[in-house]
């Protein structure tokens, strides 16, 4: 092997091995924890680093390979996998036997596999869904613009390069709103409200096709080049469709919840609140968070700002043909947008460079070095109606003799009704600011005009509102957010709540719901659950929010520090193409 590759010749290694019955990268479902409840289910989630768990690869978004692979698997469930399948046949009476080919390279993380009872409809010549049979008919409707999602983005940016897109609606307890593998694009049935208002993380998965799966980060102290660039992008998509207005309450909202994120997880100065994590030694997990998404595309926004819109759509489409099928890091990418300038707007080069700030963006903790304007009226509409029902209300019983207090709604409290869900999600969050002048009282009167907590439909501005209402004491949410802990297993909605129940003291109530719900959940979720309900629970009242695991949604890594990887010698032998035969037999994968 060693002689072989310090050669220039080809060669073969073959591995025969299975994989553990329990991994983390592995899901093995039982038919109850399914949304049909008649076949088992497996999927695969590799991101960060836990490819390793299922295959002999080189585990770092440095290194890109390409495969064909042949899985076996009983006929009556549909195989997936990160790459467009060539052909499909009968193997014998029970199992059928499917073979894919992914020709572009593609990082370790990005080997995915699924097997389910899967149905399939066809949005588009190139454009299909994958759902369980209760998911399909309102999967097709929510997602039925994604042709001209895919279509538009290709006009903005560069040609597809991924032959087919497959998007798959997974099972209850898959743990993420999305996971963007190459025509095996995950993501949660809570993507499915009915009203279209989360398809914008369906578009994140599609504009990942060009930021992180083509051109993606060197290790994960980089991982703003793939979430940061690709939020932008996903936001302009957003803004072509529906206007301006609806991208920028993304970026607000986005931006309330980075901010509560760096001061509660880690402080504003430390260095996972900047888009340079020194991780070290860390579990590339522990620096996930929204910084990388919402600071990079914030970054991006604010370049957009000194290019202007034409250039700046001319500088990404130059960024990708440059490093198609690379892995690369922000001084790369530092010097490949200053010459970039420096050649297309020579007259102004200097002065965008220098205002550019590059390394103060990157290397600097805390919020955005610059103001934005993130506002809008949509967004103070929001706002203001949070506002009006603060001011509306009462004296609170601290501050008056009173008895009881006098409410009186918004005259146009009902225009929260038409609301966008990032609008939903900003009136909410602005509630959560306003400390003591929002309690239980005046929860319960904005709920008699809204029914959010039993009727709202859009899912991060309900959970938002669980949370909420646990932290103020408001008993009319647990019921409905029981329910809700129950019916998805996501982990940016789970694990809040799970938190909001340690932090005010009813552990019981956390525990008993975490013993009927757990054991359906992801293990990535169930164990980081767990943990928080036993560290906050056995810690001082005080101290109770401070041990949670900063990783409410999902990706991870391996490398750190901004070196170079590491090459050479037998030890750090890498495989260019990969030959996959996968055998499904019981609970284990056969490689």
């Amino acid at each position: 092997v060693q002689d072989s590759a310090e050669s220039e010749d080809d060669f073969f290694l073959r591995f025969t091995y299975s994989s553990l019955p329990s991994t983390t990268a592995l899901s093995w479902l039982t038919p109850e924890q399914t949304a049909g409840k008649v076949h088992p289910f497996v999927y695969s989630l590799c991101q960060m680093n836990f490819c390793r768990d299922w295959a002999p690869i080189m585990d770092s978004p440095s290194q890109k390979i390409t495969y064909d692979s042949v899985v076996v698997a009983p006929s009556e469930l549909v195989v997936s996998m990160s790459g467009n399948m060539t052909s499909s046949t009968k193997l014998n009476e029970t199992h059928s036997k499917t073979t894919f080919e992914c020709t572009e390279k593609i990082p370790s993380y990005q080997l995915a596999l699924i097997v389910g009872d899967l149905k399939t409809a066809s949005l588009s010549d190139r454009v299909q869904v994958l759902a369980e049979e209760p998911y399909l008919e309102a999967a097709v409707k929510e997602f039925e613009d994604l042709p001209a999602v895919l279509d538009s983005t290709e006009a903005y940016l560069t040609p597809y390069i991924w032959g087919n897109y497959s998007i798959v609606v997974m099972p209850p307890s898959f743990p993420w709103g999305g996971m963007e593998h190459i025509n095996a694009n995950q993501v949660s049935h809570t993507l499915l409200p009915g009203d279209k208002s989360m398809l914008s993380i369906a578009i994140h998965e599609i504009t990942h096709s060009w930021f992180g799966n083509d051109v993606g980060c060197q290790n994960w102290d980089n991982f703003w080049i793939n979430e940061g660039m690709n939020v932008f992008m996903e936001r302009k998509v957003l803004q072509d469709i529906y206007g301006l207005d609806f991208a920028k309450i993304d970026y607000y909202a986005g931006n309330n919840s980075m901010v509560e994120q760096m001061t509660d997880w880690y402080g504003l100065d430390d260095s996972y609140s900047s888009l340079f994590p020194d991780i070290g030694d860390d579990d590339p997990e522990n620096s996930f968070s929204a910084v990388p998404y919402e600071k990079g595309s914030q970054f991006m926004f604010y370049i957009e700002s000194l290019l202007g819109e034409t250039s700046m759509q001319a500088f990404l489409r130059a960024y990708i043909t440059e490093f198609h099928g690379m892995a690369i890091s922000s001084p790369q990418l530092k010097k490949f947008y200053e010459e970039w300038v420096t050649t297309n707007l020579p007259e102004n080069a200097t002065t965008i460079i220098e205002m550019t700030m590059w390394d103060t963006w990157i290397y600097e903790s805390g919020v955005a070095p610059v103001p934005l304007d993130l506002y809008t009226d949509a967004v103070e509409q929001g706002r203001n109606l949070a506002q009006q029902y603060v001011d509306l209300a009462g004296p609170s019983p601290e501050t008056s003799t009173s008895v009881s207090r006098a409410f009186t709604s918004p005259p146009n409290y009902e225009e929260y009704f038409d609301f966008y869900g990032s609008q939903k999600l900003a009136f909410v969050q602005e509630l959560s600011l306003m400390g003591e002048a929002v309690d239980v009282e005046l929860l319960e009167f904005i709920d008699s005009d809204l029914n959010i907590s039993s009727n709202e439909i859009n899912p991060d501005a309900k959970n938002e509102w669980y949370v909420l209402g646990i932290k103020k004491g408001y008993q009319a949410v647990l019921d409905p957010a029981y329910k809700w802990t129950g019916e998805q297993g996501r982990s940016a909605y789970v694990r809040p709540v799970f938190s909001a129940l340690v932090e005010v003291g009813e552990c019981e109530t956390a525990q008993s719901w975490c013993n009927d719900y757990c054991h359906t959940y992801n293990v990535y979720v169930s164990s980081r659950v767990e943990k928080s309900i036993v560290e906050g629970c056995s810690a001082a009242e005080d101290e109770a929010g401070d041990t949670e695991d900063p990783s409410d949604s999902g990706t991870t890594g391996e490398e750190g520090g901004d070196g170079e990887p590491e090459s050479g010698g037998a030890s750090a032998l890498l495989l260019q193409h990969y030959k996959i035969i996968i055998i499904m037999v019981g609970a284990i994968l056969l490689l």
